[in-house]
């Protein structure tokens, strides 16, 4: 790690959070401190590095709520009136090698 850098991790199964969306996206759910507390040090972050198990099929049930709660509009992502676009909202946060979730231009998907 690079001299006077900070780690902030987040540990998904150390966090109280619900990580399904009982109402889908139909309603947006009140955010858990554990949840917005994980938004603040994402925020903070240059560099993201998710490590998680790969089940079956895909991502962990956990870590796909995870991203499900907080990768929403507002947060990750704004909406641009008239338009097909978004304002990318976590522009300029990098990872290793993840081209697909989150790149150096943010989040796409």
């Amino acid at each position: 790690m690079a001299a006077g850098a900070k780690l902030r991790e987040i540990i998904f199964r150390d966090l109280a959070f619900d990580p399904d969306l009982h109402l889908g996206y139909r309603q947006r759910m009140e955010l858990e401190t554990d949840l917005l507390d994980a938004w603040k040090k994402i925020q903070l972050a240059n560099l993201l590095v998710w490590v998680n198990p790969v089940c079956p099929g895909g991502q962990s049930a956990m870590t796909k709520g995870f991203v499900d709660r907080l990768f929403l509009p507002g947060f990750s992502f704004k909406y641009q009136e008239d338009s097909v676009w978004r304002d990318k909202l976590l522009a300029g946060k990098t990872g290793p090698s993840s081209p697909s979730l989150i790149n150096r231009d943010g989040v796409t998907g």
